[in-house]
């Protein structure tokens, strides 16, 4: 299938001018900074002993800077939609704060990219990927905007993502930002959507990037981007101003650069919320559910201890797992996942080889769970896009329903309805499920799963579990190139990342986040990839 690039609806030659005329006096550069590379916890560092500024880190003009690097690449990868026009502002007031010993918390000065589906109050705007709400006003902002907001951090911009969360099925393309690409391999699927926060922070486009998940949207680009991804319990994050496809599977998540940056960012946008009713009570737990406390410091779960007693639920026979999901799995994701076993073993965890996952995960090619799934889902989707566009005060093209967003989309070139199908979209016009991990663990008596990013999304999103994804490895070089029928991206090939993903049981999102420490420190392997589009180094 031919690729084809889209036109890109924001000018960022006219938003670089525009930030350029708020430089009036030249500042050193941040030195010796790899922002592909550098930690948050590094950058806080370095902010707080005045070895360089957050408007450093932002300003244009310079290579190391994320505006710049976002200007070097972007009309290449396409995971950036839009530039906060007003960031280096916001970096000189972050700055001035901090030299009045003000400092608002744990990401004061830090930038960081929402994805395309957050509402904001500062005009930044929120499309869901669509042309039709280029000129829309929220009426409302996000929660976990907010929360990033009153932890000082930066707001860098909009990344790019699958229009309406991919349930146009248009993996990691937009009309408004075009087709987002990976950067491990020529014309690479960058896979799901919030494909381009996975892959600016691949990049250093940004420190680190909110996205969402119902169905593989952060678990899945996490993989590809050989980044971190924590996909939190349904509940443990608002999603009150956030578009929201079903809210027993939508969360609101992160990814970073490694596991401690994640959690840095998840403990900054934790909590209940009396807007979103599922952070308070979710009719999935039990009386006596053992929910995350308030103000959870989840920084404290990396440590070194080790995971002597851990005890985790995998098969190094992948066979195991149902069919539906083994066709997902190919040699070397075989070969790389039971290494990883083995590394597992090696720092002390017990593993329980082979648990059966018979019945784990929704087969939709079976007319019962499948078609059951499917058709809750499609309800919340149709119910749940009135009440997301209701969230603009402003709506120049009067989108206020699904049919209404139908016929847009078929009556405008941009939206690419005659090359993108919608027949996916249209098909959209919950029930007992989703408890096959609790179930699994208790049977084994463990403490976690551990599986291929490939196929650990299905039942966690369906039970609102917690999922924590890191890098695994690479495909050799000698891999052949196999291409998604979808859009003619390239899925497998040299070099493209594999990831490993944990899963428990919900509000276990502590313990996971300690076992994929442990994973990341013992293998380091997002240090060995070997990406084929970079950002210039000054």
């Amino acid at each position: 299938m031919k690729l084809v690039r889209p036109r890109v609806m924001y000018d960022f030659e006219s938003i670089l001018g525009l930030l350029y005329s708020f430089i009036q006096q030249p500042s050193v550069a941040p030195s010796k900074l790899e922002l592909d590379i550098v930690s948050i916890s590094e950058l806080l560092r370095g902010l707080q002993d005045g070895q360089f500024s957050s408007e450093d880190l932002v300003r244009v003009r310079y290579k190391k800077t994320y505006i710049e690097r976002i200007a070097q690449v972007n009309s290449t990868i396409r995971a950036v939609a839009e530039i906060n026009r007003a960031s280096i502002a916001i970096a000189k007031q972050k700055d001035h704060e901090r030299s009045r010993g003000s400092c608002r918390g744990i990401l004061h000065g830090i930038p960081i990219l929402v994805k395309n589906l957050f509402l904001t109050t500062d005009g930044l705007k929120c499309t869901y990927g669509c042309t039709g709400l280029l000129d829309a006003v929220p009426s409302i902002e996000a929660t976990t905007v907010r929360k990033l907001r009153e932890q000082g951090a930066v707001i860098l911009g909009v990344a790019n993502g699958s229009q309406f969360a991919n349930f146009r099925n248009t993996s990691g393309w937009s009309a408004v930002g075009g087709q987002c690409l990976g950067i491990y391999h020529t014309d690479q699927s960058p896979s799901g959507s919030s494909s381009g926060s996975a892959v600016a922070v691949a990049l250093g486009l940004c420190a680190a990037a909110l996205g969402t998940e119902t169905s593989g949207s952060i678990i899945m680009p996490l993989s590809k981007s050989a980044v971190v991804g924590i996909k939190p319990t349904v509940g443990l994050t608002s999603r009150y101003g956030v578009y929201s496809a079903s809210e027993w599977q939508d969360t609101v998540g992160v990814l970073a650069k490694n596991v401690q940056d994640a959690v840095i960012l998840l403990t900054a946008i934790t909590g209940p919320d009396d807007k979103d009713p599922f952070t308070i009570s979710d009719p999935r737990d039990g009386i006596g559910a053992q929910k995350v406390r308030t103000g959870t410091d989840f920084t404290k779960a990396c440590t070194n201890l080790g995971l002597d007693g851990l005890r985790i639920a995998s098969s190094t026979d992948l066979c195991k797992i149902p069919r539906h999901l083994l066709k997902k799995v190919d040699k070397t994701t075989t070969q790389l996942f039971n290494r990883a076993i083995d590394e597992m073993r090696s720092i002390g965890a017990t593993i329980i080889d082979p648990a059966n996952y018979s019945k784990f995960g929704v087969d939709r090619s079976s007319p019962i769970s499948g078609g059951d799934h499917d058709i809750a889902l499609t309800v919340d989707v149709y119910n749940n896009m009135k009440r997301s566009l209701s969230n603009f005060a402003t709506n120049p093209h009067n989108l206020y329903t699904f049919e209404d967003v139908i016929e847009y989309l078929k009556t405008t070139p941009a939206e690419e309805a005659s090359i993108r199908t919608l027949e996916y979209f249209e098909n959209y016009v919950t029930i007992d499920m989703g408890k096959q991990i609790p179930k699994l663990l208790e049977r084994y008596s463990c403490d976690v799963i551990m599986l291929p990013t490939k196929v650990a999304c299905e039942p966690a999103d369906v039970g609102g579990n917690p999922v924590v994804g890191v890098p695994m490895g690479y495909y050799p070089e000698d891999t052949e190139v196999t291409r998604k029928q979808s859009n003619g991206l390239v899925d497998i090939g040299p070099g493209v990342p594999i990831g490993v993903s944990f899963i428990g049981k919900r509000w276990d999102d502590y313990k996971l986040i300690s076992v994929a420490y442990a994973f990341e420190q013992a293998t380091l392997a997002r240090s060995n990839g070997k990406p084929v589009v970079r950002c210039t180094r000054g």
